[in-house]
């Protein structure tokens, strides 16, 4: 089964409701699919778990917000996410236009490619770093033509914890395959953890290293991106 992460959790929260609806690691192997960048919540697949019990397993973790996506034993469920979708406020759109705009006009350098074929760049005038402690910058991500979400590309902004090795993204936009403005699909997942693998989390070690640890015995502040809370 696949289930689709609940707006603001995160592994430990996905791990936990697997363990009160009845799943733990003695069943089967349960694990998240790509990195936890991907900008729709992270799908999450559960294996080896009996298929006398899969019915009961898909009530409670929808009852929690996880929402079954494939290999459902009530296909009912499916049904919902194939209701039509609220027309976005055109006031938003035209706000994510003009952020569209502006990210366009900035110098972005390539710095990693990920298994799907996606290009990860960053803006060096947005890269700051303050306090420390924190890391800022803006990113572009560039869509493999052949990846199923409806973008091309996004463009979004991530502060790091450096010392806490945590990271946040915000202020996300995005364009679709026809290069129109869309919705970007996403709500705030609040801090997650840096792990090592993944382009993001490679490339925020590396100018953690640069700007915080190695620069502590200088001045590496910036001027972070603007309304980033701490």
């Amino acid at each position: 089964m696949q289930f689709r992460l609940a707006p603001g959790t995160n592994q430990d929260d996905y791990r936990t409701a697997l363990k009160e609806c009845g799943v733990d690691s003695t069943q089967g192997g349960y694990f998240l699919f790509g990195p936890l960048i991907i900008l729709a919540p992270v799908v999450a697949i559960i294996e080896g778990v009996k298929y006398s019990q899969r019915g009961g397993v898909q009530r409670c973790m929808e009852a929690k917000g996880f929402k079954c996506m494939e290999n459902c034993p009530d296909s009912s469920s499916n049904k919902l996410s194939e209701a039509p979708q609220k027309p976005v406020d055109p006031q938003l759109l035209d706000k994510w236009t003009q952020t569209i705009r502006a990210d366009k006009e900035r110098e972005w350098v390539f710095y990693a490619k990920n298994p799907k074929g996606s290009s990860f760049y960053y803006a060096p005038s947005s890269l700051s770093a303050e306090d420390h402690r924190y890391l800022y910058f803006r990113e572009q991500v560039k869509f493999s033509p052949d990846r199923v979400e409806n973008f091309s590309y996004v463009w979004r902004s991530v502060k790091v914890n450096c010392i806490d090795k945590i990271y946040k993204i915000s202020d996300i936009v995005a364009l679709d395959k026809a290069g129109n403005t869309t919705d970007p699909k996403t709500s705030d997942p609040g801090w997650r953890n840096l792990s090592v693998g993944y382009p993001l989390d490679s490339f925020v070690y590396k100018k953690c290293e640069e700007k915080i640890t190695q620069g502590i015995a200088g001045d590496v502040r910036g001027a972070p991106l603007p309304k980033q809370d701490k």
